[in-house]
Protein backbone atom coordinates (compact mmCIF):
# COMPACT_ATOMS: atom_id res chain seq x y z
CA UNK A 1 0.00 0.00 0.00
CA UNK A 2 1.63 3.50 -0.83
CA UNK A 3 2.62 5.14 2.12
CA UNK A 4 1.15 8.61 1.06
CA UNK A 5 -2.23 7.71 0.95
CA UNK A 6 -1.71 5.80 4.84
CA UNK A 7 -0.69 8.56 5.75
CA UNK A 8 -4.06 11.00 4.64
CA UNK A 9 -6.24 7.85 5.67
CA UNK A 10 -4.19 8.36 9.62
CA UNK A 11 -5.39 12.01 9.62
CA UNK A 12 -8.58 11.28 9.03
CA UNK A 13 -9.31 8.46 11.29
CA UNK A 14 -7.60 10.47 13.91
CA UNK A 15 -9.80 13.44 13.35
CA UNK A 16 -13.12 11.22 13.32
CA UNK A 17 -11.98 9.31 16.68
CA UNK A 18 -8.74 9.90 18.09
CA UNK A 19 -8.36 13.86 18.36
CA UNK A 20 -8.96 14.38 21.73
CA UNK A 21 -6.20 14.68 23.95
CA UNK A 22 -8.22 13.24 27.14
CA UNK A 23 -9.02 9.79 26.67
CA UNK A 24 -12.41 9.16 25.56
CA UNK A 25 -14.17 6.78 23.58
CA UNK A 26 -17.00 7.30 21.19
CA UNK A 27 -19.58 5.01 20.72
CA UNK A 28 -18.59 5.22 16.65
CA UNK A 29 -19.46 2.65 14.28
CA UNK A 30 -16.65 0.78 12.99
CA UNK A 31 -18.24 0.65 9.59
CA UNK A 32 -18.06 4.93 9.87
CA UNK A 33 -13.85 4.14 10.01
CA UNK A 34 -14.00 1.74 7.29
CA UNK A 35 -12.87 4.42 4.22
CA UNK A 36 -12.45 2.75 0.38
CA UNK A 37 -9.09 2.98 -1.01
CA UNK A 38 -9.05 3.34 -4.76
CA UNK A 39 -5.74 3.44 -6.79
CA UNK A 40 -4.60 3.16 -10.35
CA UNK A 41 -5.22 4.31 -13.76
CA UNK A 42 -7.39 2.69 -17.33
CA UNK A 43 -5.22 2.97 -20.27
CA UNK A 44 -6.52 3.52 -23.11
CA UNK A 45 -5.49 2.22 -26.62
CA UNK A 46 -3.05 -0.26 -25.70
CA UNK A 47 -1.16 -0.99 -22.20
CA UNK A 48 -2.22 -2.41 -18.62
CA UNK A 49 -5.09 -1.04 -16.72
CA UNK A 50 -4.51 -1.46 -12.65
CA UNK A 51 -6.90 -0.90 -10.14
CA UNK A 52 -5.86 -1.25 -6.17
CA UNK A 53 -8.79 -1.39 -3.58
CA UNK A 54 -8.69 -1.42 0.06
CA UNK A 55 -10.16 -0.61 3.09
CA UNK A 56 -8.84 0.89 6.11
CA UNK A 57 -9.76 -0.59 9.51
CA UNK A 58 -8.90 1.25 12.75
CA UNK A 59 -7.31 -0.65 15.63
CA UNK A 60 -6.88 0.70 18.87
CA UNK A 61 -3.21 1.65 19.17
CA UNK A 62 -4.24 4.50 16.68
CA UNK A 63 -3.01 2.77 13.70
CA UNK A 64 -4.22 2.38 10.81
CA UNK A 65 -4.41 -1.51 8.66
CA UNK A 66 -5.45 -1.55 5.25
CA UNK A 67 -7.27 -5.07 4.52
CA UNK A 68 -7.33 -5.58 0.52
CA UNK A 69 -10.09 -6.19 -1.10
CA UNK A 70 -10.62 -9.22 -3.18
CA UNK A 71 -13.95 -10.24 -3.59
CA UNK A 72 -15.65 -6.73 -5.42
CA UNK A 73 -16.44 -6.70 -8.94
CA UNK A 74 -14.63 -3.88 -11.01
CA UNK A 75 -15.66 -3.36 -14.25
CA UNK A 76 -14.91 -0.27 -16.79
CA UNK A 77 -18.21 1.35 -18.59
CA UNK A 78 -17.86 3.24 -21.81
CA UNK A 79 -20.04 5.49 -23.33
CA UNK A 80 -19.55 6.34 -27.00
CA UNK A 81 -20.05 9.58 -28.34
CA UNK A 82 -23.83 8.21 -29.49
CA UNK A 83 -24.33 7.35 -25.55
CA UNK A 84 -24.18 3.82 -26.30
CA UNK A 85 -22.43 1.64 -22.78
CA UNK A 86 -20.30 -1.30 -22.50
CA UNK A 87 -19.27 -3.25 -19.64
CA UNK A 88 -15.73 -4.43 -19.52
CA UNK A 89 -14.93 -6.98 -16.49
CA UNK A 90 -11.72 -6.93 -14.86
CA UNK A 91 -10.08 -9.80 -13.16
CA UNK A 92 -8.44 -9.62 -9.93
CA UNK A 93 -5.83 -12.01 -7.66
CA UNK A 94 -5.37 -12.02 -4.22
CA UNK A 95 -3.15 -8.60 -3.45
CA UNK A 96 -6.70 -6.76 -3.90
CA UNK A 97 -5.37 -5.52 -7.56
CA UNK A 98 -7.73 -5.85 -10.98
CA UNK A 99 -6.28 -5.54 -14.05
CA UNK A 100 -7.21 -5.45 -18.34
CA UNK A 101 -5.06 -5.80 -20.71
CA UNK A 102 -6.71 -5.21 -24.35
CA UNK A 103 -7.21 -2.62 -26.22
CA UNK A 104 -9.94 0.08 -25.26
CA UNK A 105 -11.24 3.21 -27.63
CA UNK A 106 -9.16 6.79 -26.62
CA UNK A 107 -12.96 8.30 -28.14
CA UNK A 108 -15.69 8.39 -25.88
CA UNK A 109 -16.06 8.66 -21.70
CA UNK A 110 -15.28 5.76 -18.97
CA UNK A 111 -15.78 5.21 -15.91
CA UNK A 112 -15.25 2.93 -12.73
CA UNK A 113 -17.61 0.54 -11.19
CA UNK A 114 -16.76 -1.59 -7.87
CA UNK A 115 -19.43 -3.34 -6.02
CA UNK A 116 -17.91 -4.80 -2.83
CA UNK A 117 -19.79 -7.41 -0.98
CA UNK A 118 -21.76 -6.25 2.06
CA UNK A 119 -20.40 -2.40 1.34
CA UNK A 120 -22.50 -1.54 -1.68
CA UNK A 121 -21.60 0.09 -4.85
CA UNK A 122 -19.26 2.47 -6.35
CA UNK A 123 -18.87 4.85 -9.46
CA UNK A 124 -16.29 7.06 -10.25
CA UNK A 125 -17.33 9.96 -12.49
CA UNK A 126 -17.38 9.82 -15.95
CA UNK A 127 -14.31 10.83 -17.43
CA UNK A 128 -13.04 11.42 -20.84
CA UNK A 129 -9.21 10.15 -21.62
CA UNK A 130 -6.05 11.87 -21.91
CA UNK A 131 -3.87 11.73 -24.55
CA UNK A 132 0.01 12.34 -23.46
CA UNK A 133 2.61 13.93 -25.50
CA UNK A 134 6.00 11.97 -25.99
CA UNK A 135 8.47 12.58 -23.57
CA UNK A 136 11.13 14.88 -25.10
CA UNK A 137 14.27 14.11 -23.30
CA UNK A 138 15.83 12.69 -19.76
CA UNK A 139 19.08 14.04 -18.27
CA UNK A 140 20.95 13.96 -15.34
CA UNK A 141 23.40 16.88 -14.01
CA UNK A 142 25.67 16.18 -10.73
CA UNK A 143 25.19 18.84 -8.57
CA UNK A 144 28.45 20.29 -6.26
CA UNK A 145 27.00 18.42 -3.67
CA UNK A 146 27.91 15.52 -6.20
CA UNK A 147 24.08 14.25 -5.72
CA UNK A 148 22.73 13.54 -9.32
CA UNK A 149 19.68 14.83 -10.22
CA UNK A 150 17.25 13.01 -13.03
CA UNK A 151 15.04 15.50 -15.04
CA UNK A 152 13.23 15.39 -18.34
CA UNK A 153 11.94 17.95 -20.85
CA UNK A 154 8.34 17.44 -22.26
CA UNK A 155 5.56 20.13 -24.10
CA UNK A 156 2.48 19.92 -23.40
CA UNK A 157 -0.46 21.32 -25.53
CA UNK A 158 -3.65 22.66 -24.66
CA UNK A 159 -5.78 19.75 -24.53
CA UNK A 160 -3.02 18.20 -22.03
CA UNK A 161 -1.54 20.91 -19.83
CA UNK A 162 -0.95 18.79 -16.44
CA UNK A 163 1.30 15.87 -15.85
CA UNK A 164 2.07 13.22 -13.79
CA UNK A 165 4.97 11.07 -13.54
CA UNK A 166 6.42 7.91 -11.93
CA UNK A 167 9.20 5.69 -12.20
CA UNK A 168 11.42 2.58 -11.89
CA UNK A 169 15.02 2.22 -11.40
CA UNK A 170 17.12 -0.80 -12.48
CA UNK A 171 20.76 -0.71 -11.44
CA UNK A 172 23.53 -4.04 -11.51
CA UNK A 173 25.59 -4.22 -8.44
CA UNK A 174 28.39 -6.80 -7.22
CA UNK A 175 29.47 -8.22 -3.42
CA UNK A 176 32.31 -6.89 -2.15
CA UNK A 177 34.04 -10.45 -1.43
CA UNK A 178 33.87 -13.05 -4.83
CA UNK A 179 33.22 -16.84 -4.05
CA UNK A 180 34.51 -18.95 -6.43
CA UNK A 181 33.91 -22.32 -4.34
CA UNK A 182 30.93 -24.21 -3.41
CA UNK A 183 30.58 -26.13 -0.42
CA UNK A 184 28.90 -29.87 -1.42
CA UNK A 185 27.34 -31.95 0.89
CA UNK A 186 27.63 -35.43 -0.85
CA UNK A 187 25.98 -37.94 1.91
CA UNK A 188 25.89 -37.91 6.06
CA UNK A 189 29.33 -38.70 6.04
CA UNK A 190 31.06 -37.15 3.11
CA UNK A 191 31.36 -33.85 1.41
CA UNK A 192 33.48 -31.67 -0.83
CA UNK A 193 34.71 -28.15 -1.90
CA UNK A 194 33.85 -27.54 -5.87
CA UNK A 195 34.68 -24.45 -8.07
CA UNK A 196 31.25 -22.57 -8.94
CA UNK A 197 30.36 -22.98 -12.89
CA UNK A 198 29.42 -19.31 -14.70
CA UNK A 199 25.60 -19.74 -13.22
CA UNK A 200 26.56 -20.82 -9.90
CA UNK A 201 28.57 -17.37 -9.37
CA UNK A 202 26.50 -15.03 -6.85
CA UNK A 203 28.62 -12.14 -6.65
CA UNK A 204 26.70 -10.00 -9.77
CA UNK A 205 22.58 -8.95 -9.26
CA UNK A 206 20.07 -6.69 -10.43
CA UNK A 207 18.23 -4.81 -8.06
CA UNK A 208 14.57 -2.89 -8.95
CA UNK A 209 12.96 -0.04 -7.01
CA UNK A 210 9.52 1.45 -8.41
CA UNK A 211 9.03 5.04 -7.04
CA UNK A 212 7.13 5.89 -4.04
CA UNK A 213 6.65 9.80 -4.05
CA UNK A 214 3.91 11.83 -6.32
CA UNK A 215 6.11 14.10 -9.04
CA UNK A 216 3.54 16.68 -11.02
CA UNK A 217 3.81 19.27 -13.12
CA UNK A 218 2.02 21.81 -15.20
CA UNK A 219 2.88 23.22 -19.00
CA UNK A 220 -0.44 25.92 -18.21
CA UNK A 221 1.62 29.02 -17.35
CA UNK A 222 4.16 28.37 -20.03
CA UNK A 223 3.11 29.93 -23.71
CA UNK A 224 4.49 26.82 -25.21
CA UNK A 225 4.17 24.47 -23.05
CA UNK A 226 7.19 23.28 -22.36
CA UNK A 227 8.63 22.12 -19.19
CA UNK A 228 11.86 22.41 -18.98
CA UNK A 229 14.55 20.07 -16.55
CA UNK A 230 11.59 19.05 -14.23
CA UNK A 231 13.39 16.91 -11.73
CA UNK A 232 11.98 13.43 -11.68
CA UNK A 233 14.75 12.03 -9.07
CA UNK A 234 17.62 12.52 -7.36
CA UNK A 235 20.35 9.92 -6.11
CA UNK A 236 22.27 10.63 -3.06
CA UNK A 237 26.17 10.48 -3.54
CA UNK A 238 27.74 7.40 -2.65
CA UNK A 239 24.04 5.29 -3.22
CA UNK A 240 25.01 1.97 -5.00
CA UNK A 241 22.56 2.45 -7.59
CA UNK A 242 25.61 4.38 -9.98
CA UNK A 243 28.40 1.64 -8.49
CA UNK A 244 28.51 0.19 -12.07
CA UNK A 245 25.60 0.55 -14.82
CA UNK A 246 21.77 2.22 -13.91
CA UNK A 247 18.22 2.77 -15.79
CA UNK A 248 15.67 4.76 -14.76
CA UNK A 249 12.68 3.95 -16.99
CA UNK A 250 9.88 7.19 -16.42
CA UNK A 251 6.25 6.87 -17.18
CA UNK A 252 4.35 10.09 -18.39
CA UNK A 253 0.39 10.62 -17.98
CA UNK A 254 -1.50 13.31 -18.62
CA UNK A 255 -3.98 14.28 -16.19
CA UNK A 256 -6.94 16.93 -16.02
CA UNK A 257 -6.48 19.83 -13.62
CA UNK A 258 -8.77 17.93 -11.12
CA UNK A 259 -7.09 14.80 -10.92
CA UNK A 260 -4.01 17.39 -10.64
CA UNK A 261 -5.36 19.49 -7.98
CA UNK A 262 -5.75 16.22 -6.16
CA UNK A 263 -2.45 15.10 -6.42
CA UNK A 264 -0.84 18.73 -5.32
CA UNK A 265 -2.43 18.22 -2.13
CA UNK A 266 -1.17 14.60 -2.23
CA UNK A 267 2.06 15.51 -2.70
CA UNK A 268 1.70 18.14 -0.32
CA UNK A 269 0.97 15.90 2.39
CA UNK A 270 3.71 13.44 1.89
CA UNK A 271 6.05 16.43 2.14
CA UNK A 272 5.14 17.98 5.35
CA UNK A 273 6.22 16.53 8.35
CA UNK A 274 3.60 18.53 10.69
CA UNK A 275 1.24 15.80 11.58
CA UNK A 276 -2.46 16.88 11.71
CA UNK A 277 -2.12 20.38 11.06
CA UNK A 278 -0.95 19.32 7.63
CA UNK A 279 -3.75 19.70 5.01
CA UNK A 280 -6.65 17.20 5.28
CA UNK A 281 -8.11 14.42 3.68
CA UNK A 282 -11.40 15.83 3.65
CA UNK A 283 -10.58 18.55 1.66
CA UNK A 284 -8.92 16.11 -0.68
CA UNK A 285 -12.35 15.59 -2.78
CA UNK A 286 -12.44 12.35 -4.76
CA UNK A 287 -13.87 11.08 -8.42
CA UNK A 288 -15.16 8.20 -6.29
CA UNK A 289 -18.62 8.02 -4.69
CA UNK A 290 -20.86 5.27 -3.04
CA UNK A 291 -24.09 5.08 -4.94
CA UNK A 292 -26.41 5.07 -1.84
CA UNK A 293 -24.87 5.96 0.68
CA UNK A 294 -22.73 9.39 1.19
CA UNK A 295 -21.45 8.36 4.68
CA UNK A 296 -19.11 5.64 3.16
CA UNK A 297 -16.33 7.36 2.15
CA UNK A 298 -13.30 7.15 -0.76
CA UNK A 299 -10.32 8.41 -1.31
CA UNK A 300 -8.19 8.01 -4.31
CA UNK A 301 -8.71 9.57 -8.05
CA UNK A 302 -9.03 7.41 -11.12
CA UNK A 303 -7.34 8.77 -14.45
CA UNK A 304 -7.85 7.32 -17.71
CA UNK A 305 -5.52 7.78 -21.26
CA UNK A 306 -2.71 6.99 -22.66
CA UNK A 307 0.93 6.55 -20.56
CA UNK A 308 4.22 7.47 -22.06
CA UNK A 309 7.50 6.27 -21.40
CA UNK A 310 11.14 6.71 -21.76
CA UNK A 311 14.65 4.72 -20.38
CA UNK A 312 18.16 6.22 -20.08
CA UNK A 313 21.05 3.90 -18.98
CA UNK A 314 23.81 5.50 -16.68
CA UNK A 315 26.95 3.73 -16.37
CA UNK A 316 29.66 4.72 -13.41
CA UNK A 317 32.79 6.08 -16.20
CA UNK A 318 29.72 8.96 -16.94
CA UNK A 319 29.81 10.64 -13.66
CA UNK A 320 32.59 11.86 -11.15
CA UNK A 321 33.92 10.66 -8.07
CA UNK A 322 31.46 8.31 -7.25
CA UNK A 323 32.20 6.09 -3.86
CA UNK A 324 29.89 3.68 -3.87
CA UNK A 325 29.34 3.34 0.39
CA UNK A 326 27.02 0.46 0.97
CA UNK A 327 25.77 0.22 4.58
CA UNK A 328 24.83 -2.70 4.50
CA UNK A 329 27.82 -4.16 3.63
CA UNK A 330 29.81 -2.70 6.62
CA UNK A 331 32.50 -4.95 7.99
CA UNK A 332 32.53 -7.40 4.82
CA UNK A 333 36.78 -5.94 4.06
CA UNK A 334 37.18 -7.73 7.37
CA UNK A 335 35.25 -10.82 7.37
CA UNK A 336 37.67 -12.65 5.27
CA UNK A 337 39.47 -15.95 7.25
CA UNK A 338 41.61 -18.55 6.58
CA UNK A 339 40.04 -22.06 7.41
CA UNK A 340 42.02 -25.38 7.15
CA UNK A 341 41.62 -28.59 5.16
CA UNK A 342 40.58 -30.62 7.73
CA UNK A 343 37.88 -27.73 9.59
CA UNK A 344 36.19 -26.78 6.21
CA UNK A 345 33.58 -29.39 6.99
CA UNK A 346 32.10 -27.56 10.27
CA UNK A 347 33.11 -23.81 8.77
CA UNK A 348 31.02 -24.24 5.85
CA UNK A 349 28.20 -27.02 6.58
CA UNK A 350 25.72 -23.72 7.01
CA UNK A 351 24.26 -20.83 5.53
CA UNK A 352 26.71 -18.49 7.10
CA UNK A 353 29.92 -19.06 5.61
CA UNK A 354 30.87 -20.00 2.44
CA UNK A 355 34.63 -20.84 0.92
CA UNK A 356 35.67 -18.18 -1.75
CA UNK A 357 39.06 -19.39 -2.66
CA UNK A 358 41.65 -22.06 -2.04
CA UNK A 359 45.29 -21.54 -0.53
CA UNK A 360 47.84 -24.13 -2.03
CA UNK A 361 50.99 -25.68 -0.56
CA UNK A 362 54.17 -23.20 -1.23
CA UNK A 363 56.10 -26.32 -2.95
CA UNK A 364 53.31 -27.83 -4.56
CA UNK A 365 50.20 -25.83 -6.29
CA UNK A 366 48.30 -28.48 -6.65
CA UNK A 367 47.53 -29.65 -3.32
CA UNK A 368 45.10 -27.32 -1.18
CA UNK A 369 46.25 -26.71 2.07
CA UNK A 370 43.33 -24.35 3.44
CA UNK A 371 40.28 -22.21 1.96
CA UNK A 372 39.71 -18.54 2.61
CA UNK A 373 36.20 -18.25 3.96
CA UNK A 374 33.95 -15.09 4.26
CA UNK A 375 30.25 -14.90 5.51
CA UNK A 376 27.15 -15.38 3.01
CA UNK A 377 26.25 -11.97 3.33
CA UNK A 378 28.99 -10.22 2.21
CA UNK A 379 29.62 -13.05 -1.10
CA UNK A 380 25.64 -13.95 -2.16
CA UNK A 381 24.05 -10.96 -4.52
CA UNK A 382 21.03 -12.89 -4.11
CA UNK A 383 20.63 -12.02 -0.20
CA UNK A 384 19.35 -8.97 -1.84
CA UNK A 385 18.44 -8.48 -5.54
CA UNK A 386 17.96 -11.36 -8.78
CA UNK A 387 20.67 -12.64 -10.63
CA UNK A 388 18.72 -12.77 -14.00
CA UNK A 389 18.94 -9.74 -15.80
CA UNK A 390 15.55 -8.45 -16.77
CA UNK A 391 14.97 -8.32 -20.38
CA UNK A 392 15.11 -4.93 -21.40
CA UNK A 393 18.79 -4.48 -19.81
CA UNK A 394 21.57 -2.87 -22.32
CA UNK A 395 25.01 -3.75 -21.23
Amino acid sequence: MDQRYIHLVCCLLFLLGWGCREVYEPEIDQEELEILVVEGHIEVEEGLSEIKLSYTSPISSGEVFMNSITNADVTIEYQDQAGSMVQIPLWGDQTGRYFFDRYLNSDGEYRLSIDIPEKGKYLSDWIRPQITPPIDSIGYHQGEDDDLEIYLNTKGNENAQYFIWNFEETWIFNTPIISFLKYVKLSETKDTILYRTANEMTNECFLSEKSNKVVIGSSAQYQDHSIHRKEIQQIPYGSEKLGRRYSIVIRQRAISKEAYDFFEILRKNSDDIGGVFSPLPSILGSNIHHVSNKERKAIGFITIGTSIEKRIYIGRHEILNWQVNNPFYTGCEFSTDTVAVIDASASFNNNYRVPVSPITADNDPSRIVAYVGASTKCTDCTLRGQKEKPDFWEY
